[in-house]
């Protein structure tokens, strides 16, 4: 699959996955230059939108190349 950019700064989208001691998981895509200088502000998405938005991409018959350019 391809990857997601953030608007910001270009750089590459990563997911990171957190879980709560009571289970509750929270899943975000977030820019990968939030470390270093100069440092992104930091976009984060929040992983429900993204499968949000390909669920919308896919049921509108974008083609699967299409779709690939938003996950990693």
């Amino acid at each position: 699959m391809g990857v997601a950019h953030c608007d910001g700064c270009g750089d590459r989208f990563y997911r990171q996955v957190n879980v709560a001691k009571n289970g509750k998981v929270w899943e975000y895509y977030r820019c990968a230059k939030t470390a270093g200088k100069p440092a992104c502000k930091g976009q984060s998405v929040k992983g429900e939108r993204v499968t949000a938005a390909i669920t919308a991409l896919v049921e509108n018959g974008v083609p699967p190349s299409g779709v690939a350019g938003i996950l990693t």
